[in-house]
């Protein structure tokens, strides 16, 4: 991981962390693992599908938010996400 992908990741846990979606995190060697607290998910969920800068993050750092969630709620998302493209392209 390099320096730059750190300091987003750690952005975006600094903010989840203010926001009450997580209680902390682990880092791994390639990973940060967050402690969600319970509803984080869906809030941090809810404020991507509703918000082009969830919690305050610049755009740039969307991506980074959503390779934080768990694998479900990022297929989740991705759905819903590609459900609102295809009905705003009339498919």
């Amino acid at each position: 991981m390099t320096k730059t992908e750190e300091a987003a990741y750690l952005s975006v846990l600094e903010v989840l962390r203010r926001h009450g979606c997580i209680a902390g995190f682990t880092k791994g060697v390639r990973e940060f693992v967050p402690d969600w607290l319970p509803g984080g998910v869906e809030r941090a969920g809810e404020e991507l599908l509703s918000n082009p800068r969830p919690f305050g993050l610049r755009k740039s750092l969307r991506g980074w938010l959503i390779l934080l969630l768990p694998i479900e709620k990022r297929k989740e998302l991705d759905e819903i996400i590609l459900a609102g493209i295809k009905m705003r392209m009339g498919m």
